[in-house]
């Protein structure tokens, strides 16, 4: 395996940690998408990007945290890296 396709593989594997977790937090929230989006000021398409694999940005994530009260770090910090 190439070095670029071991990163693509690390890289996919987080991002999927990520929204899985994302997805989690809501629910554990009592949130639906659309209440999440409106906290966030986003359409509910752009929430569901976020929890299926979506890459965002470290503001956006911030915005999600607060939309699902949590603090940022604890959306990432149980994320693991399988692959490695």
């Amino acid at each position: 395996m190439t070095l670029l396709v071991t990163f693509s593989c690390i890289f996919y594997d987080l991002e999927l940690q990520l929204g899985m977790t994302l997805t989690d937090y809501r629910k554990q929230a009592g949130l639906t998408l659309q209440q999440v989006a409106e906290r966030m000021g986003v359409s509910h398409v752009a929430v569901v990007k976020m929890e299926k694999a979506g890459n965002p940005k470290l503001s956006t994530l911030r915005r999600y945290a607060d939309a699902v009260g949590v603090a940022p770090e604890e959306l990432v910090k149980n994320l693991t890296n399988s692959i490695i």
